[in-house]
């Protein structure tokens, strides 16, 4: 059965496509200031079926994410790469059930804006769109931050 998808994604106008990262509810938008706790609950309320969760060590030094009896820690170093630390630690969480890709567009802005879907729903679009998708996500490597 093939998925459900946005219209914009594959036929949008340039405008729409911001508009649809920016000011949709289909999208995590995270500015480079954003609190890591907040990140993840805003993933978190994308995916509600999935029961992610998170708590913070005795020291509020990391943060710790649970999903599906695993727990990950972050890896927090309290310096302004934590967005992306934290981002970096939802994937791993996630990585048998959902990834996490950015919008292109978003990345040369202090604000990006995630997606969220399950691995076979990327999948799917990946191997009907391959053009549409490279063009208009990127995925979560070590070397995507604000900076």
């Amino acid at each position: 059965m093939p998925v459900s998808y946005d219209r914009v994604l594959l036929k949008g106008t340039e405008e729409e496509l911001d508009e649809y990262a920016y000011d949709s509810d289909a999208c995590v938008v995270v500015d480079w200031r954003e609190e890591d706790d907040v990140i993840i609950e805003m993933v978190s309320e994308k995916i509600p079926e999935a029961g992610l969760g998170f708590e913070f060590n005795e020291d509020f030094s990391d943060l710790v994410i649970s999903y599906k009896g695993h727990e990950t820690n972050v890896g927090l170093t309290l310096s302004m790469k934590d967005r992306y630390i934290t981002i970096r630690g939802l994937c791993r969480a996630l990585v048998r059930d959902y990834e996490i890709r950015v919008f292109k567009r978003t990345l040369e802005s202090d604000t990006h804006s995630l997606y969220v879907k399950p691995c076979a729903w990327w999948a799917e679009m990946d191997a009907r769109f391959p053009n549409r998708m490279k063009r208009l996500f990127a995925k979560i490597t070590d070397d995507i931050d604000f900076s």
